[in-house]
């Protein structure tokens, strides 16, 4: 029988086909420039479409009547930035610890929120409940915080994370806060029936539901 012609080395013609397309990668931006441009993504957004639907304001100039609304929009609003910072850091190659960093710290901030509402606002059943409302508020935090988590996904899919489970949570979990603190500007309903179950509830379920959708929008 003739011998059969000696095969090609798939596996060496697979490297240099890949040496011969090699092109360098492109350099990341610094975390800072990345978290600055979501942030000013998020206020612009959040801003244009409190603007669009319900006017600002008249809204800014309340906020400032009331201690616990500056309290609650401004810690919100820091828990944001912080686990934005985290989150854009943890998903460079290498640096996937801070990711587990970031969840202690969100988990912080959304305990702080909780204990804010709770006692800090007005315990009164309120005459007339309105499940509209309530989900009105809700649909509010997933509004103004789905434009940020877009463009968030996008920066850090480009970083190419490792630990895109909790790369993924803590992303969402980030622009929750923001969508929380936006809704607050606009829902200055101060008693805690409503702050607990059309702000905290809404809050909390977002965060849990985070913890096993995030990951499938990292996935490459």
């Amino acid at each position: 029988m003739p011998n059969n012609p000696q095969k090609p080395n798939s596996t060496e013609s697979l490297i240099q086909a890949l040496v011969a397309d090699h092109k360098p990668c492109k350099r990341l931006w610094p975390v800072w420039m990345v978290a600055l441009i979501i942030l000013l993504v998020a206020v612009f957004y959040c801003f244009g479409c409190i603007t669009a639907l319900y006017g600002i304001s008249g809204h800014i100039a309340a906020i400032f009547k009331s201690v616990f609304l500056e309290l609650d929009i401004l810690l919100s609003f820091i828990f944001a930035v912080l686990t934005l910072v985290i989150v854009l850091k943890s998903a460079i190659p290498g640096k996937e610890h801070y990711a587990k960093r970031g969840l202690k710290v969100a988990h912080a901030g959304l305990i702080s929120i909780i204990v804010l509402n709770i006692f800090f606002t007005t315990w009164q059943w309120p005459l007339t409940y309105s499940y509209l409302e309530t989900a009105h508020c809700a649909f509010d935090i997933l509004l103004y915080a789905l434009v940020p988590m877009v463009v968030t996904f996008y920066a850090i899919k480009r970083a190419a994370p490792v630990d895109i489970k909790r790369t993924g949570h803590l992303a969402i979990y980030s622009m929750t806060f923001f969508g929380y603190a936006a809704t607050r500007i606009t829902c200055q309903m101060e008693d805690s029936v409503h702050s607990i179950s059309a702000h905290l509830i809404p809050l909390i379920v977002f965060a849990m539901v985070s913890r096993f959708m995030g990951k499938k929008f990292l996935r490459w």
